[in-house]
């Protein structure tokens, strides 16, 4: 307990602060290209609340008979993506091929953000390489493998991301 209080009485006496500042202040992050990543870039303005609850309740014939549109561009690409992930039938041939294409970046440019395929591959391989890896875990892995090569023919990719 005496030692504790020591390392207390030693932390009380550093600015920590003013350290945490030093270490963070010339760090620069890179812009991310999606709003899914961009979400934390700042808040979603007041007026376009109300819209959000709107969006939560519409069903695919809502989004066919209504452009929902918000002052947030952000949520404009997260309800583009929103439509193409639970309501596909909704989207007009041309927004099925932008969706198509955004997936395919998003799952072999390293760029994006996203663990590309490859390099979820490479995880999984390295994981699957401990010979102490538990039965249920190898199979999650396995699992995860099989889904990655029905991706990659889904989206007509090369093999291996």
């Amino acid at each position: 307990m005496q030692r504790c209080e020591e390392n207390w009485q030693t932390l009380n006496k550093v600015n920590l602060q003013t350290k945490l500042g030093q270490v963070f202040a010339d760090r620069e992050f890179p812009p991310k290209p999606e709003a899914e990543q961009q979400l934390y870039e700042g808040f979603l303005p007041n007026s376009d609340k109300p819209l959000l609850d709107e969006v939560r309740r519409a069903n695919a014939d809502d989004f066919a008979a209504h452009n929902y549109h918000f002052a947030d561009k952000r949520y404009n690409q997260m309800l583009f993506n929103y439509r193409a992930r639970y309501f596909a039938e909704s989207l007009s041939p041309e927004e099925q091929k932008i969706w198509q294409e955004s997936c395919k970046w998003r799952l072999t440019d390293e760029s994006s953000g996203y663990l590309t395929l490859q390099q979820q591959a490479a995880e999984i391989n390295d994981l699957l390489g401990n010979t102490e890896l538990a039965a249920d875990k190898r199979a999650v892995l396995e699992a995860l493998q099989a889904w990655a090569v029905q991706v990659t023919e889904e989206f007509s990719l090369e093999s291996g991301g």
